[in-house]
């Protein structure tokens, strides 16, 4: 394997940086741009006739990011030159380093969209979920292993703005 080839015109997750390398790519970021949960509905009021508005505010919002990734390259594409299981762990390691920072209040993560707008949200990793792996030769004859994952991620704000 030689890392993934990231594509230009989808929303990426410029920050952390990893989230759109060639060691690891969020694969289904249309998802951000989408919008947030709204809470909030008209209330029924005592001793008056109907009902009375109130405004829906937006309030956290879950997502459950689909990753793809690869151990036999570091973020940015050069090659570990370690074995395939080796390499994965590598991977995993860096992207524990960056997805939960403190455990609790989260961090402040990039979308920059096919436009080249970027737009920021403050983002609480909540629980990366293993998938499948895989191991294989590339068609550049590079042995290497490759996992999808899931992550799931809070953001506090509802969405990226």
């Amino acid at each position: 394997m030689a890392g993934i080839c990231v594509p230009t015109d989808l929303p990426r997750i410029t920050d952390p940086a990893l989230l759109s390398s060639p060691a690891c790519l969020a694969i289904n970021t249309w998802d951000l741009m989408a919008g947030a949960d709204v809470r909030g509905a008209s209330i029924l009021v005592p001793h008056l006739p109907g009902r009375t508005p109130v405004p829906l505010l937006a309030d956290e919002t879950n997502h459950k990011l689909q990753l793809i990734i690869v151990g036999d390259v570091d973020e940015t594409g050069d090659s570990r030159g370690l074995s395939g299981g080796e390499g994965l762990e590598a991977t995993l390691n860096d992207l524990r380093a960056i997805v939960d920072p403190d455990g609790t209040t989260g961090s402040t993560w990039t979308l920059t969209t096919p436009s080249g707008a970027a737009r920021t949200a403050n983002v609480q990793p909540l629980r990366l979920t293993p998938g499948s792996v895989v191991e294989g030769v590339d068609w550049l004859g590079v042995i290497g292993m490759a996992m999808t994952a899931v992550l799931d991620i809070r953001l506090s704000d509802g969405l990226f703005v």
